[in-house]
């Protein structure tokens, strides 16, 4: 018995000691916790709204498009009026949009803008090929005029 009570003791004893040597306890209200929680705290906040702002800036923040419709263009009128030009299958409408209100100004029948192609002509791509074939075009009349 006395051998059972010396091997529990031996035991146990280290996780006394453990115990006893803890550092002492961080106070949750001092200064220095209370910032690095805020902290921590205002720069989550922070990061998600610059996420938010540049997915909206990207045009990547999706809100449950099913393909039939589309917002084609818009156009500002003023601080809160604006001009929305909704393709809808193989119509388009063109909407006018306020505060509190959203009326049909136009339908169009017949596509005024496509939605796959941009309002300058195409692709970043294409646009980079006329520019420099419009460049060595230059470039290469000047050579001739030399």
């Amino acid at each position: 018995m006395r051998t059972l009570f010396a091997f529990v003791t031996l035991l146990v004893t280290p996780f006394a000691i453990a115990a006893e040597a803890k550092p002492a306890p961080v106070d949750p209200l001092s200064s220095e916790t209370l910032f690095r929680v805020f902290g921590s705290l205002g720069l989550i906040i922070v990061a998600i709204f610059v996420l938010v702002w540049l997915l909206r800036r990207s045009g990547n923040l999706v809100r449950g498009r099913s393909g039939k419709m589309q917002v084609v263009d818009v156009l500002s009128l003023g601080q809160r009026e604006r001009l929305v030009l909704v393709s809808v299958g193989e119509e388009q409408i063109l909407l006018g949009v306020a505060p509190g209100r959203v009326q049909a100004v136009h339908t169009i029948d017949a596509p005024y803008y496509h939605p796959t192609t941009s309002a300058s002509g195409g692709s970043f791509a294409e646009l980079l090929n006329r520019a420099s074939k419009s460049e060595a075009a230059k470039s290469g009349q000047e050579r001739v005029d030399e």
